[in-house]
């Protein structure tokens, strides 16, 4: 269920750990910085308290103990229609029934409306699993498959997991202790030397309080468990262990059909713990020779395309990763993350690459979702990030007298800056002037490159000026994305309403330069299929259509500027940037993306500027920071 924007500034501040400047708000929920300060008055007159602060570093939560649910369900009975069905909802999931006359009474509302809110949102939404409401006088009860009863209750809860609303989780919380709960699984587990991450505990204690809470209400799976796998002995004795504590702590029977229940969501959640640590360690004594193939053309690709190479830890644990990805996939049993949405914004590139492996995995039978994929970006992230060949050292010439120890005393001086420049020294003339990024000198030096004068020992407020120059040119030559000779041709629209449907926008688009020989007659095709894989927009108000094969002729964008949005498969998207770029300039795609992100994250003033432009110069300009 969606919510309102000032729910979702909530859950940010709830979320973050340091206080959040209004212009970062306001770019993220695509507001002005006035709306973020009235949300907070709103907020803090629910509350009945201050519980919102403000200060120079920005806003935060006093009491980080407040919840979501407190502001969904104030005390006073004015209810949203995302509200009032999300209390449906749970009536109908804790008692399987509900009486829609009675609930109207309760909220001083209508009958009418709450059979309004059912025809228009609860129905729709329940059909996605499917489940449908039968009525019968004023009560409507829930039927369908109870394994997709379950499904839909867990991942409501595992929605609350990412925004710490709780409304659904608070009373399964109250009843079962879900942290104490997550500790004795994991012990367990351990005992037995399966391997979980945090996601993977958490996605199974959520599993485990929903079938209690079903039991309780005997709720049972029945034949329906005769499409689930079978399973190896080793879950199996984890599976009776699992069962004989949650008897022992909450008095619940686990029938034969419940255990295959609980054993099919840990085989598909948890692998046995290798140490790979050792000397000796041969892969294939764990995993088969299929997911080990998978892993090496992923891999060639990935160096091959993006120059990405692994180490030999980081394949181990890719390769582990990729055949449980491999086995969630086959049984339908995804990880939930709580960070799928912010990973796309805030590493835009990064879960590009996620998306380049899923499309590799999909060939191979293996299909993901957006979580997944958020998975793969942080495998990718966890060393692609740190890698120095992401960063370009500048190179400074500098020019000082070698008397007494002027040299030695810099080196000591400026050995923090070494992680950003080569210094290369010398004190001839005429100087080889060409790439060098600044020059340091003492002496007049008749150049058009950057220089820094110093004198012979140079001085504390000398250092601290070189420190800041050094810095800021660093910033501007990893910043830059292209060179005056490689700057992408471009066509540009404003306000550009021909078409409502996004695909065929992309389309027009395609067409367009593909009647300029840009790009062949298959581009339409790939950018349609990137789409499919996960949707472009990534950050609100902008989408980013491109092909996954970088098979462009000629590198170039398609670009339009919208006041009024398009619906981009269910986003509200004003800018269109269409990318097309060669195989040889995949790493521009990267700084271009990261650039653009990077730069409307930095403040909304910034979103802002970027609606008012009106030619593609512009554009250019706007990006290379040159406006």
């Amino acid at each position: 269920m969606a919510k309102s924007k000032k729910e979702q500034l909530f859950t940010i501040l709830k979320e973050s750990n340091k206080p959040l400047p209004s212009s970062f708000l306001s770019a993220k929920l695509n507001v002005t910085e006035r709306s973020i300060r009235n949300y907070v008055k709103e907020l803090n007159h629910i509350l009945q308290a201050t519980i919102i602060v403000s200060s120079q570093q920005g806003y935060y939560l006093k009491n980080n103990a407040v919840r979501l649910s407190d502001i969904t369900q104030p005390q006073h009975l004015e209810y949203s229609q995302g509200q009032r069905c999300r209390m449906i909802l749970k009536e109908l999931l804790f008692h399987n029934h509900f009486h829609y006359v009675k609930f109207a009474e309760k909220l001083y509302v209508s009958d009418v409306t709450i059979q309004n809110d059912i025809k228009k949102v609860v129905r729709p939404f329940l059909a996605k699993y499917p489940l449908v409401l039968k009525k019968q006088g004023s009560e409507y009860t829930l039927c369908g498959n109870e394994r997709e009863k379950r499904n839909l209750m867990s991942n409501l809860i595992k929605e609350e997991l990412k925004d710490f609303s709780y409304f659904y989780f608070d009373e399964l919380n109250r009843k079962y202790d879900y942290l104490d709960l997550k500790q004795a699984i994991e012990i367990i587990l351990t005992k037995h030397q399966l391997h979980v991450n945090s996601y993977t505990l958490q996605n199974i204690t959520t599993h485990l309080i929903v079938s209690i809470s079903r039991l309780e209400n005997n709720c049972f799976i029945s034949e329906e468990a005769k499409c689930i796998p079978a399973r190896s002995e080793s879950i199996q004795a984890v599976t009776k262990e699992i069962a004989e504590f949650l008897n022992d702590r909450y008095q619940i029977e686990f029938p034969p059909v419940e255990m295959d229940y609980i054993s099919f969501v840990l085989q598909s959640k948890t692998y046995h713990a290798v140490n790979t640590c050792g000397k000796i360690f041969d892969i294939h004594e764990y995993i088969e020779s299929r997911y080990i193939h998978i892993c090496n053309e992923i891999v060639n690709k990935l160096k091959a395309y993006y120059h990405i190479e692994f180490d030999r830890n980081s394949l181990i644990r890719f390769t582990f990763h990729i055949k449980a990805l491999a086995n969630r996939s086959s049984l339908n049993q995804y990880i939930s993350n709580p960070h799928t949405k912010i990973t796309r914004a805030t590493n835009p590139f990064l879960f590009e690459i996620g998306v380049f492996i899923s499309d590799i995995l999909k060939e191979h039978d293996i299909l993901l979702n957006d979580d997944e994929i958020a998975f793969l970006a942080f495998h990718i992230g966890a060393f692609y990030d740190a890698s120095p060949e992401k960063r370009k050292p500048l190179h400074i010439l500098v020019m000082l007298p070698k008397y007494i120890n002027s040299i030695e005393r810099f080196q000591e001086k400026t050995q923090e800056l070494t992680t950003l420049a080569d210094f290369i020294y010398m004190d001839v003339h005429p100087l080889p002037q060409a790439g060098y990024d600044l020059i340091i000198s003492c002496d007049h030096i008749d150049t058009d490159i950057p220089i820094f004068y110093i004198s012979p020992l140079i001085t504390d407020f000398e250092l601290a000026s070189l420190k800041d120059m050094i810095h800021d040119i660093f910033k501007r030559k990893n910043n830059a994305i292209f060179t005056k000779n490689d700057v992408p041709i471009g066509l540009f629209k404003k306000n550009y309403y021909a078409f409502k449907d996004y695909k065929a926008l992309i389309k027009n688009l395609v067409d367009e330069l593909s009647q300029l020989h840009y790009v062949d007659e298959a581009f339409f095709k790939d950018v349609i299929e990137r789409e499919k894989l996960s949707s472009t927009a990534f950050v609100e108000g902008i989408a980013l259509p491109h092909s996954l094969q970088m098979n462009a002729r000629q590198n170039c964008f398609s670009i339009v500027i919208n006041e009024t949005p398009i619906d981009w498969n269910g986003s509200d998207v004003y800018i269109i940037i269409l990318i097309a770029f060669s195989k040889e300039n995949r790493l521009m795609f990267r700084d271009f993306v990261d650039s653009l992100i990077n730069k409307l994250y930095e403040s909304r003033d910034n979103i802002i500027s970027m609606q008012r432009i009106n030619s593609y110069e512009e554009f250019i300009r706007w990006i290379e920071n040159e406006e």
